[in-house]
């Protein structure tokens, strides 16, 4: 853990924050976390629990993907520079593991600066999966004890987001034939009324295949060929999608 100073000496002025937050209140933000129903849920709550629990007021979270830092969810539109993040102290925070709080007139990736700033890397698995950025005026600098709030915080939001990314996971595998790749019945049930509901005033299209004389091929050669032929099926579909249809997702009705 490192608490850095920002404008001036970087000497950590008194703070206006909350200080009297407890381990008591983190194990009911934890229970809090632990009821996320989504990746998307437990991104945005992980920045409210942070805000309240120290006093801030803004917050975003980044994830930190293979191919660089993005912004998941900021409370306020706008707040962060997402060309800023990688020269700034969510990159340090990426990097090294090491939260960090600060006041800075220069942080790049801050759009409305100065700025009193609280840094926590979320680590799981080894890796920092996401960072946890927190903000409020300048005259309220983030003190040690918030710091330290946010440091234990920061294994439960990690957590968190990790059981939500495997209930998606399930989530979506429940909506997918894992023959084709290819939405199934349930995905069908659950995206075509709201496909038509958001396309009103559109043109759509739906078109039902039956595969001639597939029971024969499946008794002469095999399922395993049978399957190789679904999957063949399945590519020629989706070769003929035209640029206009690639951004719908694929259904299968069994």
């Amino acid at each position: 853990m490192s608490a850095v100073g920002g404008i001036g000496s970087g000497t950590i002025l008194p703070s206006s924050g909350n200080d009297n937050a407890s381990m008591g209140d983190l194990l009911e933000v934890s229970r809090r976390l632990a009821l996320s129903k989504s990746e998307r849920e437990a991104e945005q709550l992980i920045v409210h629990e942070a805000m309240s629990l120290v006093g801030a007021s803004a917050g975003a979270l980044i994830r930190n993907r293979p191919n660089g830092l993005s912004v998941a969810y900021e409370t306020e539109e706008n707040l962060l520079l997402p060309s800023g993040l990688r020269s700034g102290i969510i990159q340090r925070a990426a990097e090294t593991g090491q939260s960090i709080v600060q006041v800075s007139a220069t942080e790049p990736s801050i759009r409305s600066l100065p700025a009193a700033l609280a840094v926590a890397p979320l680590v799981g698995n080894g890796r920092v999966g996401a960072v946890v950025v927190l903000a409020r005026p300048p005259d309220s600098p983030f003190s040690p004890s918030e710091l330290e709030l946010l440091v234990s915080l920061a294994p439960v939001a990690a957590a968190a987001l990790s059981s939500a990314r495997h209930t998606d996971s399930l989530a979506e595998d429940s909506l997918v034939d894992p023959l084709t790749s290819l939405g199934n019945r349930r995905r069908l049930d659950k995206e075509f009324p709201e496909l038509l509901s958001s396309s009103l005033g559109m043109d759509i299209a739906v078109m039902m295949i039956d595969i001639d004389y597939f029971k024969q091929v499946n008794d002469t050669y095999g399922h395993q060929v049978g399957d190789e032929v679904l999957r063949s099926v399945r590519n020629s579909l989706l070769f003929c999608r035209t640029p206009r249809t690639q951004k719908h997702r694929s259904l299968l009705k069994g």
